[in-house]
This record gives C-alpha cells, sequence and structure tokens, in this order.
C-alpha cells in the first residue's frame, strides 16, 4: 500500500451525508447518521471510517482500507442486523482493519476471527463476530460488516490488518517487514516497534515507548488515559514516540478524542511546546478531566514544524473539508439503501 504522504480529511456530520473522496489521498470519517463514502479514484488510496449507523462504504479504483474503531460502528443484536455494507471490495488490493477490535483475520467467530457467511438471496458475504463483553441488562452488540457479494473463495487473511499482539503486562512488541500490522500493547509500560511497513502503533493504557520505523506509520491514541499527566511534575503514563516523521508519512491519530486543533491547550485544542535543551516536543492539553488527566504525548526532536495540522488527526481537522466543500459532499440527507 502506498504511503499516505499527503492527504485530504473528508468529515461528516450526525446527520446522514453523503461524501466524495478526492483523486489523491484521502480519510473519509462519515461520523453519526446513515452515510455514503465513496472512496477517490485516481492514484490516491482512502481510509474510510463510516462511524455511527448504517453506511454504505464504496471502494475506489486503488488500495482502499475499510477501518472499523467500535462494535457500535456496525453490529447486530437482538433485534437484527445494523451493520454496514461495503460496495466495490476488490481482494486484489483492499484490505479491512478490524484490529481496534482485536479481530485480525477469518475463523469461526471466535479468538479473534470474524466467521464468513454468505447470504445466497441478496448475494452479501457477512464477517461476523461472536465475541463480546458482557454488561448486565444491556442488549449485546456483536461486530458484523456486509460485503457486496460473493467472497467466500477471494477473500483471505491476506485482506485483514495483523494484530501483531496484544497483553495485559509489560510488553515489547516488535512488528514485521511485511504487510500492515497492529501493534497494541494494552496494560503495561510497553516498548513498541513497527519495523518496516505501513504500521498502526496503539500502546493502549500506561506510559509507553512507541517507535515506528520505516514507512508510513500512524499512533492510534482510544482514549485520554492512554497517555497523559497529572500536574507537571507525574508524567509517568505519558507516551514517547521516539521517531516521528512526517515526511515518510507518519501521523497521529486522535481522531476519537474529541480535540479539534492546535492552539493554546484550553478549550478542545492541544498547546506544541519544546523543551529547554530543544530535543523534546510535546502535544498537550492544559484542561483536566475529573480524575486530573491532562492528555499529553511527548516525542523526541523539535518536531514543531512537523506536528501540523496535516500530520495529526483531530476530531475535525480542516472546516473546509467538512460537509460543505464542493468536490467533497455530493449531498446530504442521503437515502440509504437497505443494508441489513
Amino acid at each position: 500500500m502506498p504511503s499516505i504522504t499527503q492527504r485530504t480529511d473528508w468529515y461528516g456530520t450526525a446527520k446522514s451525508d453523503a461524501i466524495n473522496g478526492s483523486d489523491g489521498n484521502n480519510i473519509l470519517y462519515g461520523n453519526a447518521g446513515n452515510d455514503v463514502l465513496t472512496a477517490g479514484e485516481g492514484d490516491g488510496v482512502s481510509v474510510l471510517i463510516g462511524g455511527d449507523g448504517r453506511d454504505r462504504l464504496v471502494a475506489g479504483s486503488q488500495s482502499d482500507t475499510f477501518r472499523y474503531t467500535a462494535e457500535s460502528d456496525s453490529y447486530y443484536d437482538s433485534t437484527g442486523g445494523h451493520n454496514d455494507l461495503i460496495v466495490g471490495f476488490d481482494p486484489a488490493h483492499d484490505m479491512l482493519d478490524l484490529t481496534t477490535l482485536g479481530l485480525d483475520g477469518i475463523g469461526f467467530g471466535y479468538g479473534g476471527k470474524v466467521d464468513l457467511i454468505y447470504n445466497e438471496a441478496l448475494d452479501r458475504t457477512y464477517l461476523r463476530s461472536y465475541e463480546h463483553a458482557y454488561i448486565p441488562g444491556v442488549d449485546l452488540k456483536y461486530f458484523q460488516v456486509a460485503l457486496q457479494g460473493d467472497y467466500r473463495t477471494t477473500l483471505t487473511n491476506d485482506n485483514f490488518w495483523n494484530l501483531e499482539a496484544r497483553d495485559r503486562f509489560d510488553d515489547s512488541l516488535t512488528g514485521t517487514d511485511e504487510g500492515q500490522e497492529t501493534l497494541f500493547g494494552e496494560l503495561g509500560r510497553d516498548t513498541l516497534d513497527g519495523a518496516g511497513g505501513d504500521d498502526r502503533l496503539d500502546g493502549g493504557r500506561d506510559g509507553d515507548r512507541l517507535t515506528g520505523g520505516s514507512g508510513a506509520d500512524t499512533f492510534f491514541f482510544a482514549a485520554v488515559r492512554d497517555s497523559y499527566r497529572i500536574d507537571t511534575t507525574d508524567v509517568r503514563n505519558r507516551d514517547l514516540i521516539t521517531d516521528f516523521n512526517a515526511a515518510d508519512g507518519d501521523l497521529v491519530d486522535l481522531s476519537i478524542l474529541g480535540f479539534t486543533g492546535l492552539g493554546d491547550g484550553h478549550d478542545g485544542t492541544l498547546k506544541l511546546s519544546v523543551n529547554a535543551a530543544g530535543d523534546q516536543t510535546s502535544l498537550k492539553s492544559l484542561d483536566a478531566d475529573a480524575g486530573g488527566r491532562s492528555f499529553e504525548i511527548l516525542f523526541n526532536g523539535d518536531l514543531r514544524s512537523e506536528l501540523s495540522q496535516g500530520s495529526v488527526i483531530f476530531a475535525t481537522n480542516d472546516t473546509a473539508n467538512v460537509i460543505e466543500h464542493e468536490v467533497g459532499i455530493v449531498g446530504v440527507a442521503a437515502t440509504i439503501p437497505d443494508i441489513a
């Protein structure tokens, strides 16, 4: 997959939106609502993230990734299917990234694998997990997504991002030089090294040391507690990114944390600051949560020029690309076909 070194981010709203990617590299976020997201054409690649709602995700002609970050994005429960529909998926070059959900291949629906079920009447292939976290009194949601067409013989584990490791202790995890991988440290003070390839690193809880290695790597943060400080002295739970390089296509993905951009560190913005020695950069919030935690990431080097809006994915990165953009939107309140 080509490195996403220059890209355009497109953002939907809480309504049902229809968003077309441009000819270059794109990341499309549907957010809430029943959206239609269409990957860009040309030589670019796209990452499509439908978000909440029953979305229709349409592949382009190049290598596209369909990413899911929560079971509630596409699921079934006791009332039936509430899943997305992916149209035009090409097993020759398209990918599914389910690693945030702990899923990375085809199996029987357990142990981090999805079951593959074909519905001949609808000509749809369903990918379904039977695992969930039990919550008393709550209608359980199981991840499920549908692909238009019969993929029983063409979809393989090579079409899934690989979840390299997942543990609950202090880990030292190293990726490979092949394909796209997600390294997930979960609990503990972990050391993650992506090695080669375009990888996704998620240290999880506690203070981690993250090294992307070669390739265009994404450093993903799912919660404030993944990397934070308390007051100005307790930084044990702050992550360190050792080798961030925007020129190689590296990204920091904060899209689900609610931060809206760079600023003074207040009111949903993050502040960039460099230490007195000039060899480390902090990206931080100055507003603490109810537990006294303030989100902060530490980077090796003076990266003030590299950590621009283009290399940090915020909840809304560029207001010019939200709904009203002349290229990005082909309709609002789109009529979505039945995709159960």
